[in-house]
C-alpha cells in the first residue's frame, strides 16, 4: 500500500541516481517523461563488487540501469525491467543483484550475466530495503509497513522467511557489517512531536505564560546560563506524550 509520508523523504544518492538516469537518455535508452514518483529510494545506487557495473534504481520508470565502469566514465550498458517502483538495488555477487519493489511487494533477482530477472520473490507490504549477512546466504528485507524484517534463504527461494518484529513504526534501510545487520527506522515512535515558536507562545504550551520547560523555573535556567551571553531568539519547543496519555 502506498504511504504518502514517503514524499517527504530524499537523499544525495537519489539526487546522482536521477543525474545518472538524466544521462543515460542520450546513449540510446527509451525512457517515458516523469515528472514525480512517490516511493523514497532508500538504496538506489549500487556497484558490483568486482567494480565493473554500477546499478541504479530508475524507480519511476520501474527499471534498473546498468552502466559499465570504464576508465573514462560511465557507459551506459542496457536496462532490465522489474517490479513497480524499485527504491533499492544491492549486489549479492558480480553476477545477481536483488531489487526492492516497493509498490509490488517483491524482490527481482536480476541475472546481471544475461540482463534479466531470473526470478521473482513476494515479501511483505512495502519492502524497503535488503542486504547480505551471515554465512549462511541470507537475503534481510525491510517491510516497512508490517514493521519487520523478512529473512529469506539465498539459496532456496522457495523457503519461508523467518519473520523479525522491529519495535519502531517504518523500517527502512538496513547495513551491515558482514555478521550484524542494522536497521535504520524511518518513524522512531518515540512520541514526540514539535509546535513552532508561534504556538509555543499560544495556550497550546503546556506551560503557560510561555516560560521556560522544567527543570527550569520562568526566566531561570537550571543548570543556569554562563554569564555574557546574548539573549536566546525564540524556537519551537519538542513535547513527549505524559505516561498518562495527555
Amino acid at each position: 500500500m502506498l504511504n504518502h509520508r514517503h514524499i517527504a523523504r530524499s537523499s544525495i544518492l537519489s539526487t546522482f541516481a536521477t543525474s545518472v538516469i538524466v544521462a543515460s537518455t542520450g546513449t540510446g535508452a527509451s525512457a517515458q517523461s516523469i515528472a514525480t514518483f512517490e516511493s523514497a529510494q532508500s538504496h538506489p545506487v549500487e556497484l558490483t563488487p568486482d567494480g565493473t557495473k554500477l546499478l541504479v534504481c530508475n524507480t519511476a520508470d520501474n527499471r534498473i540501469e546498468v552502466f559499465t565502469v570504464t576508465k573514462s566514465g560511465l557507459a551506459w550498458a542496457g536496462v532490465i525491467a522489474v517490479g513497480l517502483e524499485p527504491v533499492s538495488v544491492r549486489a549479492r555477487t558480480s553476477s545477481e543483484a536483488w531489487v526492492c519493489n516497493h509498490l509490488s511487494d517483491s524482490l527481482s533477482i536480476i541475472d546481471l550475466s544475461t540482463m534479466s530477472v531470473r526470478a521473482t520473490v513476494q515479501t511483505g507490504d512495502e519492502p524497503a530495503d535488503v542486504i547480505f549477512a551471515g554465512t549462511a546466504g541470507r537475503a534481510f528485507v525491510t517491510a516497512s509497513q508490517l514493521n519487520r524484517v523478512e529473512v529469506f534463504n539465498s539459496q532456496n527461494l522457495a523457503t519461508a522467511p523467518t519473520i523479525i518484529a522491529i519495535a519502531g513504526e517504518n523500517p527502512c534501510a538496513l547495513a551491515t557489517d558482514g555478521t550484524h545487520v542494522w536497521c535504520a527506522i524511518f518513524d522512531s515512535g518515540n512520541d514526540t512531536t514539535a509546535i513552532s515558536e508561534i504556538t509555543v507562545s499560544t495556550a497550546v504550551n503546556p506551560y503557560p505564560g510561555d516560560p521556560n520547560p522544567p527543570p527550569n523555573s520562568g526566566t531561570t535556567f537550571s543548570p543556569p546560563k554562563a554569564a555574557g551571553l546574548p539573549t536566546p531568539p525564540k524556537t519551537s519547543l519538542i513535547v513527549r506524550k505524559a505516561t498518562d496519555g495527555s
